[in-house]
């Protein structure tokens, strides 16, 4: 018994010797686990350590290599951190900048606007190009464009760019470009008004009877007059592209009358030549179209005759189609192509530049501005198309354009086409005309001209001797050049705004060489109703006459609107002006109520988007001083400057009140008619 319970004592030991094996084991494993997870977090949290630390290297590297104002600050305009730029371009140490808050560095007619944008960002809107003037330390100011984007940590993130070099630079050019447009203006006067006497006696001795030699070298002077007159006016529309403001009419006319009158006026070059003109004109064109007519001779005229110039032998075609259907519209596509030597690929990418021809003895041997294609590209967009050239050499080139064009109406067809040369104008429509010229030419041909239109009229030399004819006669027309002596042309204009009655207000015609759409606003701005481009023909002037009505609207509102450019604009088409006007008059207290309210609440996207809308409906009625107060108002909403915004408004909001009313009466007037 003694041996069974020694035995029984030695298990229990034994088991108690392996549990506690088993314990110790199991201590030991998880010790060796927490030691090792311990080992794998310590290791984690040092590269973790060290990617932060080399992410701050990244930044810190970046903050200091960058030629930006770069800046992390609060919503308050506390600065956490800045670049070293920052102590180059503003003056401050960077120590000084972090002790400034950002907005006590604006200037002061820029804090509002800021503060604004600040609001945005604190919402959580980014903001891109904001520009405000920032203090440097000399106390000068500087402009910075700014983009800033807020963190869900509440700090703005922002980039700054110093653009006060690049604002004066670009004030210098506007300038430099007033200059120009000012200089080409006066030379264009300059060279137009003796050009105006060599065309147009040419055109008055044409009708005399002249021996064969005599008419040849008459055709020779005249056509010299006509190249020189078109290399004119291609550096005048070169000058209109370059500075976006070449203008477009629309008139209904015939593609293919058009087309045809073209090439008849060069057939006999072609015919020199021995070569072949085919017209193809698709069905799918529509007979009549509405589109600037005069561009689009313009432009064809340019590729027909550069065809003709650079083709030796074979044939010239010129195909016309529709290559696209949108809607109420079309786009036309036009194809001048000829049997000529072709071209490289190289020389064709140099086609379409300006001042740029094949080689320079293209210049020589054909002459030319360089201008043709350059100008052709530039009417082409214009016209919502483009321009493009297919060649090779030894096979010829097809030169292609594309513009957009609408099928013209009836009443514009027959507004357009009714309007033929009548010898007995004067009598059908009578008319007591006044001439004020100071160039003995014009005069001459003016009185020649408008003799032949059955009008009598007076003459005068300078604005003086028309305020005297005006004290002893009535006209009802006054045919006005811009530029004469002692008084000129426009003062002239004003002088008899404010002498007579709006009822007794003679209609007057501006005789210009300038055809700038600057020169066009001067003309309107000073009481003119129209005007007629040096060198003028006696279907210009014919044209002008028939413009001239004796409404009162006409005669009572020329400072409010100008009834001629309004029906010009609407291609006479007095359906589609009326439904304008009336949408017009119908929705201004709402666009003004917008306006109104964006200037109230200071919202500044608000007051550029509302402004801009008013002034893009208001521009089809020519006020160009509810133009500009408008266009000044969507400026200070873009700019987020509130400065004299109220009475900026009020006095928008007066002239288009004024407007309104007096397109009321026009549709009354219309109405009764």
């Amino acid at each position: 018994m003694d041996d069974n319970f020694g035995d029984v004592q030695v298990d229990l030991a034994r088991r108690q010797y392996v549990q506690t094996l088993i314990i110790l084991v199991m201590n030991f494993v998880l010790s060796a686990a927490l030691f090792l997870v311990g080992v794998f977090a310590f290791k984690k949290s040092r590269n973790d350590e060290r990617v932060l630390e080399a992410k701050q290297r990244e930044l810190d590297q970046f903050f200091d290599l960058s030629q930006d104002l770069l800046s992390i600050a609060h919503v308050d305009g506390q600065f956490k951190k800045i670049s070293k730029s920052w102590a180059q371009i503003m003056g401050f140490s960077t120590e000084e900048i972090l002790s400034e808050n950002f907005f006590s560095l604006v200037h002061p007619e820029d804090i509002q606007s800021t503060k604004l944008q600040a609001e945005r960002l604190s919402k959580g809107e980014s903001v891109t190009s904001f520009v405000c003037r920032c203090r440097t330390k000399s106390g000068e100011y500087i402009h910075v464009a700014w983009t800033a984007t807020p963190s869900a940590e509440g700090l703005i993130y922002s980039i700054g760019r110093d653009i006060t070099e690049m604002i004066a630079i670009n004030e210098k050019l506007q300038v430099a470009a007033k200059a120009k447009a000012s200089f080409l203006a006066n030379m264009s006067h300059e060279i137009r008004t003796p050009l105006n006497g060599i065309l147009g006696m040419s055109t008055l001795l044409s009708e005399e009877k002249l021996s064969p030699n005599g008419r040849r070298n008459l055709e020779i002077m005249k056509n010299s007059g006509e190249v020189l007159l078109t290399l004119i006016n291609d550096i005048l529309d070169f000058s209109k592209i370059e500075a976006g403001k070449l203008t477009l009419e629309r008139v209904a006319f015939c593609l293919e009358d058009m087309v045809n009158e073209l090439v008849s006026l060069l057939y006999f070059k072609a015919k020199e030549k021995g070569l072949r003109v085919h017209i193809d004109i698709e069905r799918t064109v529509p007979k009549y179209l509405n589109a600037d007519i005069t561009r689009l001779r313009q432009v064809i005229t340019n590729l027909f005759g550069n065809a003709i110039k650079f083709t030796q032998q074979g044939s010239v075609t010129i195909r016309a189609s529709v290559k696209e259907n949108m809607g109420e519209k079309h786009l036309i596509r036009l194809d001048v192509k000829d049997t000529g030597l072709g071209m490289t690929a190289e020389s064709q990418g140099a086609l379409f530049k300006s001042f740029s021809q094949v080689d320079a003895s293209t210049t020589r041997k054909f002459g030319g501005t360089g201008l043709g294609l350059a100008i052709c590209k530039g009417i082409c967009e214009a016209m919502g198309g483009k321009i493009w050239v297919e060649s090779k050499m030894g096979e010829g080139s097809t030169f292609s354009f594309t513009f957009i064009a609408e099928p013209a109406t009836e009443s514009s067809i027959k507004s357009n086409f009714s309007s033929t040369f009548d010898p007995e104008m004067g009598k059908r429509h009578p008319l007591k005309i006044l001439v004020a010229d100071d160039h003995s030419t014009n005069q001459l041909l003016a009185k020649t001209y408008l003799e032949k239109l059955g009008y009598e009229l007076d003459i005068v030399g300078n604005g003086l001797e028309v305020l005297k004819s005006l004290e002893l006669k009535h006209y009802d027309v006054i045919f006005m050049d811009g530029h004469m002596p002692e008084m000129d042309g426009y003062e002239t204009s004003r002088r008899i705004q404010g002498r007579y009655s709006k009822e007794k207000l003679p209609w007057i015609i501006a005789f210009t060489a300038s055809s700038t759409q600057e020169d066009q606003k001067r003309c309107y701005e000073c009481g003119m109703n129209d005007f007629v481009s040096k060198p003028f023909s006696i279907s210009s002037l014919a044209e002008a006459l028939r413009k001239v009505r004796k409404s009162s609207v006409e005669n009572r509102t020329p400072e409010i609107f100008n009834l001629t450019a309004i029906k010009k604009h609407f291609n006479h088409d007095e359906e589609t002006m009326k439904k304008v006007i009336n949408s017009f008059i119908s929705s201004l207290p709402e666009s003004l109520g917008k306006i109104e309210q964006a200037i109230k609440t200071k919202k500044s996207h608000d007051l550029q988007v509302s402004a801009h809308t008013l002034k893009g409906n208001a521009a089809n009625f020519f006020n160009h001083e509810v133009q500009e107060l408008l266009l000044e108002l969507e400026n200070m909403g873009r700019l987020g400057d509130f400065t004299g915004a109220d009475e900026k408004f009020l006095k928008a909001q007066e002239f288009l009140e004024t407007l309104s009313t007096n397109l009321n009466l026009l549709l009354g007037e219309r109405k009764a008619a």
